[in-house]
């Protein structure tokens, strides 16, 4: 079985402590494991027997390495920021590390991070030059699962992604491919087939059923938080509850694509000449960049050159050019330097330099002007809040004093609790948020056909009426809720149940931005422009920092700014 480190499996918190190492560590000619540990205590992103800051350093450290918990837990995250092409180690020391060109861009992705996430996802393979293959896996994990998914009717459980994708030992065999869908299909409608089949496969690699499950909490994390799959309880398949995870449309999707493209390994580099490789491998790494809503026009030059002079004579069959393969996944440190010169690390260059020179600029397709930062000011009159209000005032505070009153931890812990939360919770948890940030906020009732909207900001000259997506309907704000929120906004001018006026905006409030910024920022401008209507787009995340702001801080958003928000807030 393919096995995953599992130092963490909220997604959010693990790409968070990236970016802190990278900032941390991106200017070092090479950094180390006790680098790793001594940033996450100096940023207070871990903890050792109930400490934090020095005091876990000093309790964690040991002098057998391998029983340093810290120790231990910063190798593990190195092994998957490795596995991602995010580190990259020395030649010379597979535990001195480097940070890459992807990972300057993943940091950079700041407002859209879950494209090129997706992407590093899918470009993990194995064998590589990157990581030891144990077990001589040839294998592309992430894209066999989604694959496995669509040939088994959409859906499929932990105990056969690990007897099944995670155990196939060569998915470019297609006879092994297929052998393994049908070895799943003849074990549905039996429990007690699955079961062996773990127990089998337990004795087998002589690992434990719960080491075996411990190996998947990442991916399972990764298909979730990616947007790929969704957990459902299922009794029809083994005649017995389970949870299973179902493709999205988005999975389907995602995996139609990976059907649709060329997929390359390392070893298919070995037969080309030096300078068909380092073209190769620049086109394919430049249009993951593409694919994730970076700007590549000032390399148009040289891909375009490309298609026209190498691709053709290396895909003779081929009318298009799509592959996957991300060299700083599969191809070492030397060889990336080879493939990419400008991104050298030297004494007077710096990774991040990089990304604003002409030959290299990346940039979000998502007009900058879209993102907004919200003012905050002082209240001199305290808040007057409802009884079930001030109960969910004291909630976060709790949550704040039992995260060490670090509000990123709370915020992690909140999101967490309600991802999986439907309009029943969600709607009036974002309704009394509001009111904890002082507005008149109230929760429409179902059935009444003129409240059109989910909540109602009501003031006596600009009411803004919010159309809310809970994560049951949808974890990602869709352009189908901003359509919504137009519709909202016409009603509203059109019935004058509440006073506003036309350039008020609009408000769509969901658990997470858009996984297609681009597309929902061309939407939000030809709204401006056609109808002059503006639309604000508020995260469950921002929307919680602007309320411990107002709680801890007595900071709250300048009026101004929220009644005129356009574009995706930046709180």
């Amino acid at each position: 079985m393919l096995r995953f480190p599992n130092p963490g499996s909220h997604i959010e918190s693990f790409i968070k402590i990236y970016k802190e190492l990278f900032d941390a560590l991106q200017n070092k000619s090479y950094f180390t494991l006790d680098d790793i540990s001594k940033t996450l205590i100096e940023r207070n992103l871990v903890t050792s027997s109930g400490f934090m800051g020095e005091e876990a350093l000093s309790r964690s450290t040991r002098e057998d390495r391998s029983r340093d918990p810290l120790y231990n837990q910063s190798k593990m995250y190195a092994e998957l920021f490795r596995m991602l092409g995010w580190f990259q180690s020395l030649s010379n020391s597979s535990l001195s590390y480097r940070m890459t060109y992807l990972g300057a861009h993943i940091v950079s992705a700041y407002h859209d991070i879950k494209p090129l996430f997706r992407e590093s996802i899918l470009g993990i393979a194995f064998p590589n030059n990157v990581l030891d293959n144990k077990g001589s896996y040839i294998l592309r994990p992430f894209a066999t699962i989604l694959l496995t998914m669509k040939d088994l009717d959409n859906i499929l459980c932990r105990d056969e992604m690990i007897i099944g994708p995670l155990s196939l030992v060569n998915d470019r065999n297609k006879t092994d491919y297929l052998s393994m869908i049908k070895h799943l299909k003849s074990i549905r409608g039996d429990f007690s087939k699955l079961q062996s089949a773990i127990k089998v496969a337990s004795k087998k690699r002589g690992i434990s059923v719960n080491t075996m499950w411990n190996y998947t909490r990442f991916p399972l994390a990764v298909l979730e938080w990616s947007g790929w799959t969704q957990k459902e309880r299922n009794s029809d398949i083994y005649n017995t509850p389970a949870i299973f995870h179902r493709l999205t449309p988005l999975g389907e999707n995602q995996a139609e694509g990976i059907e649709a493209c060329t997929d390359l390994r390392a070893s298919d580099f070995k037969k080309l000449e030096k300078e068909d490789r380092i073209k190769l491998a620049r086109f394919c790494f430049f249009d993951m960049l593409m694919r994730s809503g970076f700007d590549l026009s000032p390399l148009n030059a040289e891909l375009s050159e490309t298609i026209r002079t190498i691709l053709p004579i290396l895909f003779k069959q081929q009318k298009t050019y799509q592959f996957i393969f991300s060299p700083f996944q599969e191809f070492n440190l030397e060889e990336n330097e080879e493939i990419f010169p400008e991104t050298k690390l030297t004494p007077s260059k710096q990774l991040n330099n990089n990304l604003v020179q002409p030959q290299a600029k990346a940039s979000s397709k998502a007009s900058t002007s879209l993102f907004v930062d919200i003012l905050l000011e002082n209240k001199t009159k305290p808040i007057s809040l409802q009884k079930k209000d001030r109960e969910i005032a004291d909630d976060l505070i709790d949550c704040y004093l039992k995260n060490h009153k670090d509000i990123d931890k709370c915020i992690d812990a909140l999101e967490n609790i309600y991802k999986h939360a439907n309009k029943d919770k969600f709607y009036p948890l974002v309704t009394a948020l509001f009111c904890l940030l002082g507005y008149n906020c109230e929760h429409s009732r179902a059935g009444v056909n003129y409240q059109r909207w989910d909540a109602m900001i009501i003031d006596k000259d600009e009411s803004i009426p919010i159309e809310i997506k809970s994560p049951g309907e949808e974890q990602n704000i869709s352009v189908k809720a901003v359509r919504q929120a137009v519709e909202n906004k016409v009603i509203l001018l059109s019935r004058k149940a509440y006073a506003t006026k036309v350039g008020t905006t609009s408000f769509v409030v969901g658990f997470y931005m858009p996984n297609d910024r681009s597309e929902v920022s061309l939407l939000l401008e030809d709204i401006k422009k056609t109808f002059g209507i503006n639309i604000g787009i508020i995260d469950f995340a921002s929307l919680l920092r602007l309320c411990y702001e107002a709680l801890i801080n007595n900071k709250y958003p300048k009026t101004k700014d929220m009644t005129n928000l356009y574009g995706f807030i930046k709180a």
